[in-house]
This record gives structure tokens, sequence and C-alpha cells, in this order.
């Protein structure tokens, strides 16, 4: 959104997941390169990784949690494998049009659009993983 107000590129040689709202200020629709895509591990429900896409939305859930209580804060020494190690092996999806609440899950009705959502939210999970930092506390030392 700074770029496109300065008019200017964005950085290239990176990966970026976001869009500029420019469009939105000035009344127009804001257009969307990739879907979007969030993940949270200290929440306080179970660790997710989403995307929406339009009117649908795909959760996966990591085949490991963070081990501090739900809702506490980062710590880079008890969350760190989490962060980068886990791989997302259940999935949800809801269609957000006829369900904002998210109460029915269509993975089952849907199979061919959960798993082309499935494998875009898998993709960008592996992307945002490799690309994210390992904090210093949260390096093995013993080594």
């Amino acid at each position: 959104t700074l770029c496109a107000a300065a008019g200017v590129a964005p950085p290239a040689g990176r990966a970026l997941d976001g869009a500029a709202i420019l469009p939105a200020l000035e009344g127009r629709p804001v257009r969307r390169r990739r879907p979007l895509y969030w993940r949270y591990y200290n929440s306080l429900s179970r660790p997710t990784a989403a995307l929406r896409a339009g009117r649908w939305k795909v959760l996966g859930i990591p085949d490991r949690a963070a081990p501090g209580p739900a809702g506490a804060a980062f710590d880079p020494r008890r969350d760190m494998d989490c962060i980068k190690h886990a791989r997302l092996v259940e999935f949800e999806l809801y269609d957000l049009q006829e369900d904002p609440a998210e109460t029915v899950n269509l993975a089952g009705r849907q199979p061919r659009r959960l798993r082309h959502l499935k494998d875009r939210l898998v993709e960008l999970y592996r992307e945002v993983q490799a690309e994210g930092p390992v904090w210093p506390a949260g390096q093995d030392r013993t080594g």
C-alpha cells in the first residue's frame, strides 16, 4: 500500500503475501494476486493455518501444537520447533457466504474444492515456514 501510494514498485526477490489497499480507499476493488493467508499457534483455540479464496475458507491443523498454554505469548524456546517443522494434517472447509459462523464443515461434501484449496494452503504454509526466521533464543545451542 505504501509503495503504491508513493508510486514505487514493491521490493523484488521477496515473496509478498499482501495486497495494496489503496484501491479500496479510492472506491475500487482490491485485487489480490494470492489468496488471503494467515496462521496462528498461540490462540485461545487450536493452532491453525487458514486460507480464504472468495467465499471459501480452508483451515489446516498442524500435527504439533506449541507446548505452552492456549493464548500464551510466543516463547521462542518453547514454540520454534512447532512453527518451523509442523505439517498440516487435518483440514476443514467452510462456505463463508452461506455459513459466516463456520458451523458446517463441508470437507466431506466438497472433496474437489477441498483438495484444490488444501493444496494451495499447504504450498503457502511451507513457503512462509521456510522463509520465516528462527529467533536466536529458539536455536539449539547444545552442539
